[in-house]
C-alpha cells in the first residue's frame, strides 16, 4: 500500500503492483521539518547580517521609501512579509514609508492586508500588481540589446527595494522574483514565451535581460526563500545578489534532488500546496520532472486541485490531434500560458496524460488529456501498468538519473 499526498493536504492510497516512491531523502526532510520554527525571526536575522553585504540598517536613511516585493510561489508568505517589514523597521525605516507589492494572482491578499493593518500600520500600502494596467509601469532603462525595461511604478519610485524570491528548478537569477513578473503584460509574455526558454541563444538573452533589470533598478540586496516540505520554509538567505543565487541554488538542489536509476511506464506526480500553487505553470514543472523517468510510450498521471481554465495558447489543442503541428504553433506564442501549453504538448507527443483536478471533464478531454474523477481510477490505472513511479511535491522535486551498472 502506497500513500501519496496532493493539493492542500489531500491523500489517497494506491494498492497496485510494483511502485517506486521517489521523494526527498529522510535526512533532507528532517532538516526541513526543523527549519520552519520561526520564519519571522529568521527573516529579521538574515537581513541583520546579510551575506557579503552590509546590514540593512547601513543601506537606509530616515525618510527612505521602502517596498517589499513578494514573488509568486513564496511559502509562508504572511510570515515572510511580516519578518521583512520588521527587519525594515529594525533598520530605521518608518512604518508609513513601507509598502508591499504582490503578483496579480496572489491568493492571500485580504489576510496579508489585515495582518499589516492590525499588527503594524494602518498606513502600509499593499498593492497587487496589474500587468494589464498601462499606467502601472514605468521605463527604468534599456538593456544592452535595446530592450526597454518596464517595472511597476511603486518599485521604480522606491529608495529601497527588498526583493523576496522563491527558489525553484527554473530560477536563473536572484532577480527572477522581480522581473518580468512586475513588468507589463507584453514583456511578461515575451520573456516567458516557449521559444525564449527552449532556444539556447534566446534563453541566454532572457537571463541577461533579467539580470540587467535588477541592475537598472539598483537592487544590490535580495532575499531568497528555499521551500521545504509542504508549506514549510527550509531556509532564508539574504545578501548580495550573486552570492545568494549561488548559495540558494546549491541548497535547493541538495534538498530536492532525488537520484534514481529506474524508468517506468507510468509516472504518478502530485502537485502539492494551496490554491496559489495549483497553477498551470506548476503543472508544467510537474511534467518536466516526470517526463525523463518514462519508458518509451509511457504515461503521466497528475494529481492536483487545479480549478482554473487555462488561457489562449491552449485553444490550439481544441479539435486538433497532430501534436507536432500544435507544438510548432505554440512555440512562438507570447501569451501568459504559452510555456505551460508547450510543456503539455510535449508530454502528449510522448504518451498519454491523465489529470485529477477540479476542472470540467469535457474541457480536459478537449486538450487530449484524460480526466480522472476519483482516486479509485488512479489505483486502477496503476494496476494496468507494469511499473509505476510516484513523485510527490513534483513541482519542486529534481529526479536525477544515474547509471547503477
Amino acid at each position: 500500500m502506497t500513500t501519496l499526498s496532493y493539493g492542500n493536504g489531500i491523500s489517497c492510497e494506491l494498492d497496485a503492483g510494483r511502485i517506486t516512491h521517489l521523494r526527498v531523502s529522510p535526512e533532507a526532510a528532517s532538516d526541513q521539518m526543523h527549519a520552519n520554527l520561526d520564519v519571522i525571526a529568521e527573516m529579521r536575522a538574515a537581513l541583520a547580517e546579510p551575506m557579503d553585504y552590509p546590514p540593512l540598517s547601513d543601506a537606509t536613511v530616515p525618510g527612505d521609501k521602502a517596498v517589499i516585493a513578494l514573488a509568486q510561489g513564496v511559502v509562508c508568505p504572511l510570515e515572510v512579509v511580516e519578518g521583512a517589514f520588521l527587519a525594515l523597521r529594525d533598520a530605521g525605516v518608518e512604518s508609513e514609508f513601507i509598502s508591499v507589492i504582490v503578483p496579480k494572482n496572489f491568493a492571500r491578499e485580504d489576510q496579508l492586508r489585515q495582518l499589516l493593518k492590525s499588527r503594524h500600520s494602518e498606513d502600509c500600502l499593499l498593492l497587487k500588481h496589474d500587468p494589464d494596467d498601462t499606467n502601472a509601469t514605468a521605463m527604468i532603462g534599456v538593456t544592452r540589446n535595446g530592450q526597454p525595461i518596464r517595472i511597476n511604478r511603486l518599485l521604480s519610485d522606491a529608495d529601497v527595494v527588498l526583493s523576496i524570491g522563491s527558489s525553484s528548478e527554473d530560477t536563473s537569477s536572484s532577480f527572477n522574483g522581480l522581473f518580468p513578473r512586475f513588468s507589463d503584460r507584453e514583456t511578461i509574455n515575451r520573456v516567458e514565451a516557449p521559444l525564449a526558454t527552449e532556444d539556447s541563444s534566446l534563453l541566454q538573452e532572457r537571463q541577461q535581460e533579467i539580470l540587467e533589470s535588477g541592475w537598472l533598478l539598483g537592487v544590490g540586496l535580495v532575499v531568497q526563500i528555499i521551500p521545504g516540505l509542504g508549506d514549510k520554509v527550509a531556509q532564508i538567505l539574504a545578501g548580495e545578489t550573486k552570492k545568494v543565487f549561488a548559495e540558494s541554488e546549491r541548497i535547493y538542489r541538495e534538498l530536492w534532488s532525488c537520484p534514481t536509476a529506474e524508468k517506468a511506464d507510468l509516472v504518478i506526480a502530485t502537485l502539492t500546496g494551496d490554491a496559489s500553487e495549483q497553477t498551470w505553470q506548476n503543472l508544467a514543472r510537474v511534467l518536466r520532472a516526470a517526463s525523463p523517468l518514462l519508458s518509451e510510450g509511457g504515461s503521466i498521471a497528475i494529481c492536483s486541485e487545479i480549478d482554473q481554465l487555462a488561457g489562449q495558447s491552449f485553444q490550439a489543442f481544441v479539435d486538433h490531434e497532430d501534436y507536432d503541428v500544435i507544438s510548432r504553433e505554440i512555440v512562438r506564442d507570447q501569451h501568459g500560458d504559452s510555456g505551460a501549453a508547450w510543456q503539455v504538448c510535449q508530454a502528449l507527443r510522448r504518451g498519454s496524460v491523465y489529470l485529477l483536478s477540479h476542472l470540467p471533464d469535457a474541457w480536459v478531454e478537449s486538450l487530449g488529456i484524460t480526466p480522472i474523477a476519483i482516486d479509485q481510477e488512479l489505483d486502477r490505472l496503476a494496476e494496468t501498468h507494469r511499473h509505476t513511479i510516484v513523485l510527490e511535491d513534483a513541482q519542486r522535486l529534481l529526479p536525477i538519473e544515474y547509471d547503477n551498472a
